[in-house]
């Protein structure tokens, strides 16, 4: 009874331990996220207001330029439990990682008067899906908007003048991008849904939903890195793809690139990895960097008649597990792909028109003639 009696008492003493700290546990994190301010900024004052889990930024001039280690991550850990900004009026510029990692915030409001961004300054804002930028906005920093995953539309203002390197750099779910009207620097022709340098012709930055416009001569280096663009057509004006293009555009799964592209990019396409078909209209290979098409799937790429043997002898080109003549191929419709193998079933034929006899096995990977398309079975 005496056993029981003490195995009972340690059994309540082990709940008030774990009761009591549970409560120390559940204080601490009411403590960090309690009402907070500091300096952020030679004028610039930043202050966490705890009822609506908004972070306020007052005074003037510029804030602070930091390297992931703002006061918000710092002190308190409140970079878990923003999920408002409002940056009032008298800032006129947000310095590097201003706001970077911000993961929960779902609004930004942004002052008249700002006129320039730094660089990471949203960098890794996850749940950020839109941001009206101000009138008297003029420079975005480089990263600005990297890995703004959920970010789905954009508009620049009128007064920008200077975009920077990788500004939308993952940012898969981007669909709506545009330049407003009168801007000297930029513009969104042809309601194409990206960013196109006016004087070069070249196309900056594009989203999922880009068409590109036929006075574009280039695609700058990025221009459609993790966009999730299934289907995109290069005009015959370009001339240049930069480097990581189309970097893991992973739902990429044809494309054509036309004879006057003279460049392109390292890792222009690399990580591809649905990209089972290029089409290519040299007579000649261009040379290209090694790693053009790192990661991709590189399966079928087709060539102009009578070149099949000069591709396969030229890399990366002959990296791809078939190099086709497009003369076996004209007419028919674009490729479909499917993962199983079915039977060879009636109207199945290799592209050599070749009926596919044995119908009682599934067919190996490949291209076949099916019902009078291309398939292309993985």
């Amino acid at each position: 009874m005496k056993s029981l009696f003490f195995s009972a008492f340690k059994s309540v003493k082990a709940c008030q331990k774990l009761w009591t700290l549970l409560m120390l546990f559940s204080f601490a994190m009411t403590a960090a996220w309690a009402d907070s301010e500091g300096k952020c900024g030679d004028d610039v004052t930043w202050k966490y207001r705890s009822s609506d889990s908004t972070l306020i930024i007052s005074g003037t001039g510029s804030t602070y330029d930091y390297n992931a280690n703002t006061p918000w991550h710092d002190q308190q850990n409140l970079s878990k439990a923003i999920e408002k900004v409002i940056i009032e009026e008298g800032i006129t510029h947000i310095g590097t990682w201003f706001l970077g990692a911000l993961t929960k915030v779902t609004q930004i409001s942004l002052p008249e008067g700002l006129i320039s961004i730094g660089s990471h300054a949203f960098v890794q804002c996850d749940s950020l899906r839109t941001i009206l930028l101000p009138s008297t906005l003029k420079a975005l920093g480089n990263n600005a908007f990297s890995n703004c995953r959920k970010l789905k539309s954009l508009t620049i203002p009128v007064s920008v003048e200077t975009i920077g390197d990788w500004v939308f750099h993952e940012c898969p779910s981007l669909e709506s991008l545009k330049v407003e009207e009168g801007n000297r620097i930029y513009d969104s022709r042809d309601n194409c849904q990206a960013i196109i340098e006016t004087a070069s012709n070249v196309l900056w930055a594009g989203s999922k939903n880009t068409i590109i416009p036929s006075s574009v001569v280039g695609l700058r280096k990025d221009a459609f890195s993790h966009k999730a663009i299934a289907k995109i057509t290069i005009p015959a004006s370009l001339t240049s793809i930069g480097e990581y293009a189309f970097f893991d555009c992973t739902e990429l799964t044809s494309i054509t690139i036309p004879r006057s592209v003279t460049s392109i990019g390292d890792c222009a396409f690399c990580g591809c990895t649905r990209l089972d078909t290029v089409e290519v209209k040299w007579p000649i290979p261009l040379a290209v960097p090694k790693n053009t098409f790192y990661r991709s799937s590189k399966y079928i790429l087709i060539v102009p008649s009578g070149c099949q043997f000069i591709y396969e002898e030229a890399n990366p080109w002959g990296e791809f597990r078939h190099v086709m003549d497009d003369g076996e191929i004209a007419g028919l419709d674009p490729f479909h792909t499917i993962e199983d193998k079915p039977n060879a079933s009636s109207k199945t034929y290799y592209l050599n028109g070749r009926e596919a006899t044995n119908k009682s096995e599934p067919l190996m990977p490949g291209l076949y003639i099916i019902r009078g398309e291309k398939v292309l079975i993985k």
